[in-house]
């Protein structure tokens, strides 16, 4: 028990690492921020406007209360296709060099009213890193919510990060964006050692508890 709780705690320590060395860079990635959805309805961003985080690129998308369409965290989703196709761009600080861990949870908008799967585009600096694409969700409340995760590097010192739907109405559904560094090799020396000594103390702690 003793060595289980160290391991989570070293998995908590690593993650903690990631995410604090420079902070979570994205903002507004789980779309909690105004502009708010009605509860079981949605709201209409058109393009050419901003929101928190975010401009708005396209015909617009569209915010989606989770008791319209389930979200994957919290109180909101994002359908990057509104009547047409959208897209959002956030603009990030990065330092040249440095590689970043860009991750988000996406999913197929269970309304969309044509054949096949729905599809959008990730683009960093306006290069293509993948092309997702997922059929729609079985219902608005059994959504297919899958992890996507990517290396990014940065070139200059401000970076875009655009997601870009290619389906019509009823398309890729986001939740939860997140983009952070990773750590520098000196700090996962530095995490190894911590771990491996909080496992070593819970097993010395388990021998002596043992000892009569």
């Amino acid at each position: 028990m003793a060595q289980r709780m160290a391991l989570t705690l070293a998995v908590g320590i690593f993650i903690g690492i990631a995410t604090s060395a420079h902070g979570e860079m994205i903002v507004n990635g789980g779309f909690e921020d105004a502009p708010l959805a009605p509860i079981g309805g949605w709201a209409e961003v058109p393009g050419g406007f901003s929101f928190p985080g975010w401009t708005v690129g396209g015909q617009g998308v569209d915010l989606h209360n989770t008791y319209h369409t389930a979200a994957h965290s919290g109180n909101q989703s994002l359908d990057l296709s509104g009547l047409e196709p959208g897209s959002i761009t956030q603009s990030v600080a990065t330092t040249p060099g440095t590689t970043y861990l860009l991750s988000f949870w996406y999913s197929g908008q269970p309304f969309h009213p044509y054949g096949g799967d729905a599809y959008a585009e990730v683009l960093w600096d306006g290069g293509l890193v993948d092309t997702i694409h997922l059929p729609a969700s079985p219902s608005p409340t059994d959504i297919n919510w899958t992890f996507a995760g990517y290396e990014l590097s940065a070139n200059t010192t401000s970076s875009l990060l655009t997601f870009n739907s290619l389906s019509p109405n009823g398309g890729i559904m986001l939740d939860d964006v997140s983009l952070n560094a990773v750590p520098e090799p000196s700090t996962l020396l530095l995490f190894g050692i911590g771990a491996f000594g909080i496992t070593s103390f819970a097993w010395w702690k388990r021998r002596f508890r043992c000892i009569p």
